[in-house]
């Protein structure tokens, strides 16, 4: 066995050191630094106005997509649907009574909504 000065030690071995990204080679200045941050204000808030915008457009897509399935569930047949199935057609029983109004269970589409207020 070699001793063990000649053999490489496993332990305590790192990779060599990367500079820092967030370092920089010289220091800023006071009025580079008052810069940099009104930039980055400036910025955050033209992110915020984008995000409310975005949150507006997605509460008038949500809202039409409740529309157009309350017309759907209003306008098919009691008896089944694309979202129920259509096993009630099949049976020999047929109700010609008042159709009952959609049920939140039957809101596939407007209750999958991960933004959604429970209308």
């Amino acid at each position: 066995m070699p001793p063990k000065s000649l053999v490489p030690s496993t332990r305590n071995r790192s990779a060599p050191s990367a500079p820092n990204s967030r370092q920089k080679a010289t220091p800023e200045t006071a009025e580079e630094t008052q810069a940099s941050n009104q930039q980055r204000l400036e910025q955050l808030a033209s992110l915020e106005n984008r995000k409310g915008q975005l949150s507006q457009d997605l509460r008038k897509v949500e809202g039409q997509i409740y529309e157009l399935e309350s017309r759907y569930l209003d306008s098919c047949n009691p008896q089944g649907n694309a979202l129920k199935g259509y096993e009630g057609l099949l049976a020999k029983q047929t109700s010609h009574s008042r159709k009952p109004p959609a049920r939140p269970t039957e809101r596939l589409f407007s209750g999958s909504s991960v933004s959604r207020t429970g209308r």
